[in-house]
């Protein structure tokens, strides 16, 4: 199986795997013999492809094609959830209400920060606002979207408890 990695020379070798740059800016790295022609090395890369499909039946492909839909628009809240300071105040959120100047000094960020960051979490419907006089205050209102950070705190501590066993 041949890897597709970037270089920016044409034909060298690198490290120990024998390995060659292409034209494209492109090297294939594995079991490659240093005297192989271009042609030989296209015919390699060529026998990667795939060409045929295991799902040829139409009807599979379209009930694949239509199960997509169900996670359209996930990225979304990947996103959201994929900067940690708003992951941070997601987690803060769920412990209790908090007030703007709260969860800044909390976080050690500037209120103007966090009242962006909230603005975003308000816009994808994961937290809700109440006011309080001047005061205004926020608390998780997806609850769904916790279960997600304690899944992935889970998977977290999983994979660095399994790298320090190894």
């Amino acid at each position: 199986m041949f890897n597709i990695l970037r270089e920016s020379s044409l034909f060298r070798q690198v490290g120990s795997n024998n390995a060659f740059s292409v034209r494209n800016n492109t090297f294939l790295s594995g079991r490659v013999e240093s005297h192989m022609s271009m042609s030989e090395f296209d015919d390699a890369l060529d026998n990667e492809v795939c060409e045929t499909f295991e799902l040829s039946a139409v009807d599979v492909l379209d009930e694949l094609r239509d199960k997509l839909t169900e996670v359209q628009g996930l990225s979304q809240i990947f996103r959201v959830l994929g900067d940690e300071t708003r992951t941070k105040l997601i987690y803060l959120l769920s412990l209790r209400e908090s007030c703007v100047c709260d969860l800044a000094e909390i976080l050690g960020i500037t209120v103007p920060a966090v009242s962006h960051h909230l603005r975003l979490l308000r816009a994808m419907r994961l937290v809700r606002h109440r006011r309080d006089g001047k005061s205004v205050y926020y608390s998780l209102d997806d609850h769904h979207i916790i279960a997600l950070i304690r899944q992935a705190q889970e998977h977290y501590s999983e994979g660095r408890s399994n790298s320090v066993k190894s």
